[in-house]
């Protein structure tokens, strides 16, 4: 019996840590490039322990137009972006970009975005007459007809071994990572990719966690209860 409420009491910490997930995804529903997260638990009998592994969902988010010239979005399977940062190079399918004052292509924090050849620096070709940006779907950024670079798309053989930073990025613990092929992505200037969270299937997923967890709390009770009566029967 004592068993029973300990195997319950798992079950409401597993049931807390899944609501936590569906809460994280539903307030992502707006970010950019946000990859949604399977929650699920898995028993490990040998060791009398349960755990919660997460499984993050890459699958392909809705593209949406802005108009930006610098805003791209990836579509294709298990490919990012790659991102140089002050940690180390982080990944995201978030292509919300801007112009640094020094010309490069940066995200929001500021991070320059990598190319082939290294940071995108598009100063020098700007000083040509012709100063449109273009970068085509296969990630080459020309400024008129120069050719800067070309953006670098990364792939990974296990995606899940990615470790969520932030909201949107990701690092790879030992940078394991391979150049995506041409013909295993489109890159579309002008649009970003919008989250792959679908709020009333969310919402769904909150009620039955809480539907788990109002049963498990029950039958804590339940077996708390016939604990003491097999105590007070033991005392007669």
């Amino acid at each position: 019996m004592v068993k029973g409420i300990y195997q319950a009491s798992k079950s409401l910490d597993v049931r807390m840590k899944n609501m936590s997930i569906v809460a994280n995804n539903l307030s992502n529903l707006n970010t950019t490039g946000f990859k949604r997260t399977i929650p699920f638990s898995e028993v490990l009998s040998n060791e009398g322990k349960t755990k919660v592994k997460e499984i993050v969902d890459y699958r392909q988010g809705e593209l949406v137009p802005t108009g930006g010239n610098f805003d791209l979005a990836l579509d294709g399977d298990d490919v990012f972006f790659a991102i140089q940062t002050e940690d180390g190079t982080r990944y995201t399918r978030n292509g919300r970009f801007t112009l640094s004052e020094e010309g490069f292509l940066v995200d929001a924090n500021g991070d320059s975005v990598l190319g082939k050849s290294g940071e995108i620096n598009i100063k020098g070709a700007m000083l040509n007459d012709d100063q449109t940006v273009n970068i085509s779907e296969s990630g080459e950024v020309r400024v008129g007809e120069i050719l800067v670079d070309s953006v670098m798309v990364v792939k990974f053989e296990d995606p899940q071994k990615l470790k969520n930073t932030s909201s949107s990025q990701y690092s790879m613990e030992d940078d394991a990572h391979e150049q995506a092929k041409d013909d295993e992505f489109k890159l579309f200037q002008g649009y970003l990719e919008g989250a792959n969270v679908n709020a009333i299937t969310e919402m769904e997923s909150m009620i039955n966690v809480n539907m788990d967890y109002t049963s498990a709390q029950k039958m804590i009770g339940f077996l708390d209860r016939s604990l003491e009566q097999a105590n007070q029967i033991g005392r007669v």
